[in-house]
Formats: structure tokens, C-alpha cells, sequence
């Protein structure tokens, strides 16, 4: 099991071990591999209601070679899909990919973020229009995972987003302020 996920389960988290049998591809990729049903770096399970038809979405990718997966298609579900539930449906999806070498480390992106150009449902349901999001991990900058850890995450997206703010011509401290505003008016 990979160090971060072994320690997370020693102090009551949930994480599943790497399951050869259940693994594709086989070998050293499925015992050592990272499991999909915590959100992390690199993606894993974000399942951001969010994501639709349209979306862009910015993965940090830190190795060689690295893969790409996409799971279970949701019909409906709460934000962050709480108790690790959603209604479920099969899906089919069509991606496209662009290699964006060297973008994450120049711009300090360490979760994945994500925009939309439309709306990501009807509009009469007063859903936001023409938005970019950050994602935030309950994951300390050493790396340790911390389970369900909001505050964690929270705090993680907040700093995503200043940042992102700041790359879009924003000092820190309006960025900071910009922030502080919209968790206020909603």
C-alpha cells in the first residue's frame, strides 16, 4: 500500500489496499499504484458536479508516462459526493487532451482546477455561468493525506484560488479580498 494511504488507514481513515486481482494493468502498477476513491493531486475521485458536457479541466501531472482514467458517471449528486454516494449511470465519454508541459510548476498548480464556458445546467436553475474552479485536497504540503479533513480542503482551495487570481493580473491582498467577499455574499 502506498505510504500515504497506509498511514491515513493507521490513524481510522478509509483507503482500500491495491488489489492485483481487481487491477488493470497488472504487475508492479497494480500493487503499487495509487487508489482512485480519495481526491488528491492528481485527480483521483473529485467527482465535482460541476464537471460536465464542456468542461476544461487542469490535472497537475507529475510523472513520465503518466495515465488517464475516467470512472463512474453520476445522474445526480450533492457537491463533493458526501458519504461516498451519488445516483449512478452508464455513461459515455468523449475527451480530448492537450500536454501543457512545465504550466503546473510555473504557475504553482498543485490540485486540479477546472472551467466551464457556459452554464453547467439550465440556466433557470440559477446555476453560475462562464466560472473556473479550484479543488482542494485534504492533503498537507509534506503530502501527508488526511482523510476527510474539510477544514484541510478547504483552506487548500482557498489558496488555489488567490493564486489563480493572482495569475489573472491580481495582487495577493485583492485576491485575499475577492474572496473574502463572494464566501459572504454567496
Amino acid at each position: 500500500m502506498e505510504r500515504t494511504e497506509a498511514d491515513l488507514v493507521r490513524r481510522g481513515g478509509i483507503a482500500f489496499p491495491p488489489d492485483s486481482e481487481d487491477a488493470v494493468p497488472e504487475g508492479v502498477i497494480a500493487n503499487e499504484g495509487l487508489r482512485t476513491i480519495p481526491p488528491r493531486e492528481n485527480c483521483g475521485n473529485v467527482d465535482a458536479k460541476q464537471l460536465t458536457k464542456g468542461s476544461r479541466l487542469l490535472i497537475p501531472v507529475n510523472v513520465d508516462g503518466a495515465l488517464y482514467s475516467a470512472g463512474d458517471g453520476h445522474f445526480a449528486q450533492g457537491d463533493g459526493e458526501c458519504c461516498i454516494t451519488a445516483i449512478e449511470m452508464g455513461a459515455t465519454a468523449v475527451v480530448k487532451f492537450q500536454l501543457k508541459k512545465g504550466e503546473a510548476a510555473r504557475n504553482n498548480i498543485t490540485f486540479p482546477r477546472f472551467s466551464h464556458p457556459g452554464y453547467f445546467l439550465p440556466p433557470e436553475w440559477a446555476a453560475p455561468r462562464n466560472f473556473m474552479a479550484t479543488m482542494g485536497m485534504p492533503i498537507r504540503e509534506d503530502g501527508t493525506q488526511e482523510g476527510e479533513d474539510l477544514t484541510l480542503a478547504a483552506r487548500n482551495a482557498l489558496i488555489q484560488m488567490i493564486d489563480l487570481l493572482q495569475e489573472r493580473g491580481w495582487s495577493k491582498s485583492q485576491a485575499y479580498i475577492i474572496c473574502r467577499w463572494r464566501l459572504i455574499l454567496g
